[in-house]
């Protein structure tokens, strides 16, 4: 199977009864998340993200580092693996507890 092909089967985001799991995270601006073209859907979304009621964990817009919104509930792990040199993976319990972050150094020849 082909990277693309798996790549396009894959769901659009995970979660649990604690935790949503996307690449962008929900928006308040959009009445459809799940809209693929949507700028503030889950794929696209740079906005500020919706409390949606259990913890969010996204990426999509570089940081520095791990930041956790306390209005949003989310947590971005985005760290911008291939313009500062790590990607940056989060262990969670099923009950949306975070018990650790874990930091992957790039190989430099990847920028």
């Amino acid at each position: 199977m082909s990277d693309v092909r798996w790549f396009s089967e894959l769901t659009l985001y995970w979660e649990n009864e604690h935790i949503f799991i996307s690449h962008a995270g929900i928006s308040l601006q959009t009445e459809n998340p799940f809209d693929e073209n949507d700028e503030f859907g889950v794929l696209w979304n740079r906005s500020p993200l919706k409390n949606i009621g259990k913890l969010q964990i996204i990426g999509h817009t570089p940081t520095d580092r791990p930041k956790f919104d306390m209005t949003s509930n989310a947590w971005n792990i985005d760290t911008g693996a291939a313009y500062l040199g790590y990607l940056t993976g989060v262990k969670i319990k099923s009950n949306g507890e975070v018990t650790e972050f874990i930091r992957e150094d790039t190989d430099l020849r990847d920028k």
